[in-house]
């Protein structure tokens, strides 16, 4: 009898340590929202854009917010991995030889910064930023790079 007592209470105990844990688990995912934001994306030229990102959200301002740009470099045509040679940000080299990379700008650019990539055999690629973010967001950003044209140039 003392036996199955125990074990009764065993087994209440593991369900409330489940049922606690799995709270605890969803309580800290709700309290670190991952803000995933879609931005207006103004085609300029063949490889070239001004991202803009939509107005702040309700709430209390964060008082340093950041936007984090996560980036995969792909072929156009293929959707295949590209190696870029360099990646450019605000004249400034912030990569080489990758295919993913990722920065962190300010939560307020009033300005436009523009990020360039380049690759061997590819057209080189830029878009602008511009925003006014109140709280911190993460934006995936696809770079789909055009393969450049291998006919022949016409001799005169």
């Amino acid at each position: 009898m003392k036996k199955l007592g125990i074990i009764s209470i065993a087994i209440a105990l593991l369900a409330i340590g489940v049922i606690a844990s799995a709270f605890l688990k969803r309580s800290k995912e709700t309290t670190i929202p991952e803000l995933i934001i879609t931005p207006m994306v103004t085609k300029l030229a063949p490889g070239e854009s001004i991202v803009t990102f939509p107005e702040p959200v309700e709430g209390t301002p964060e008082p340093n917010p950041r936007l984090t740009v996560i980036a995969k470099i792909r072929d156009a045509a293929t959707g295949e991995p590209v190696i870029a040679s360099r990646v450019i940000l605000g004249g400034e080299v912030i990569a080489e030889d990758v295919s993913e990379f990722k920065f962190t700008l300010p939560g307020e650019v009033l300005d436009y910064v523009f990020l360039e990539v380049q690759a061997p055999g590819y057209e080189e690629w830029k878009i602008g930023f511009r925003h006014h973010l109140s709280h911190s967001r993460t934006y995936p950003l696809q770079v789909n790079l055009v393969p450049r044209s291998t006919k022949p140039v016409p001799q005169a």
